[in-house]
């Protein structure tokens, strides 16, 4: 589980910077509490400063954050 600490929105491929989606994470998840449920970030989805995220990695790696 992380926060997503930019101040600048991105779409996921963007957002994961140098990691690839499938290769080092197979799921992005936030939970919308108004709705009660989880929601899968698609490639068209953008990470928002302020929300949690349940990044599920393949294999040990470090997110570096883009600015």
């Amino acid at each position: 589980m992380v926060g997503y600490p930019s101040l600048t929105r991105y779409n996921r491929t963007k957002g994961l910077n140098n990691l690839t989606f499938d290769t080092h994470v197979d799921a992005i998840l936030t939970y919308n509490a108004s709705t009660q449920k989880w929601k899968k970030l698609d490639e068209s989805d953008y990470f928002e400063l302020g929300r949690g995220y349940y990044i599920h990695a393949k294999s040990e790696c470090e997110w570096e954050v883009p600015l």
